[in-house]
């Protein structure tokens, strides 16, 4: 599946700034066998904007979480401030990579691979690693996964629980 998206405002229709953004999402799902599959998932953005001050938060972008790079809080990662804030970036890269096995009738383990920046200028990429366990629920997928950064040892094994489609 892609997806494509562009958003943007103009001060000439009423807007406090002007901007224009792009924004692609892939995810793909592949069969292996009968009871092994791969997801594969990437994001990617830009805005472009003058002064990205003058942006707001709600369209800055932001990586981290369990739809994004599992080993970091939701939207922890991106340009910071003077304080050390979040503050959101005007580019996004994102790409995760997972292998799912079923192990026992709707039950299924998982292992994956998240890497993703958001960034203005340069990119630093955030990676993490871990395990998750799957139910195929009558109300649909739940999973519970295990993330650790494989590039920030400050930060502890994350959990992560999420409902719905895949990916």
């Amino acid at each position: 599946m892609l997806s494509f998206d562009i958003r943007g405002a103009a001060e000439q229709l009423g807007s406090d700034t002007s901007f224009l953004q792009l924004r692609a999402r892939g995810k793909w799902i592949r069969s292996i066998d009968a009871k092994t599959r791969i997801l594969v998932r990437t994001a990617m953005g830009a805005t472009i904007k003058e002064s990205l001050s003058e942006l707001p938060a709600s369209v800055r972008f932001f990586s981290g979480g369990d739809r994004s790079v599992r080993a970091y809080e939701f939207e922890s990662l991106g340009p910071r401030d003077s304080f050390g804030d979040v503050i959101g970036g005007s580019h996004l890269i994102e790409a995760s990579i997972e292998i799912d096995r079923v192990v026992r009738g709707n039950w299924a383990i998982a292992a994956f691979f998240d890497t993703g920046s958001a960034f203005n200028a340069d990119p630093e990429f955030s990676s993490g690693t871990g395990l998750g366990l799957r139910w195929q629920s009558p109300i649909g997928p739940i999973r519970l996964d295990f993330a650790t950064p494989l590039d920030d040892s400050d930060t502890q094994l994350r959990v992560h629980f999420s409902m719905g489609p895949d990916l």
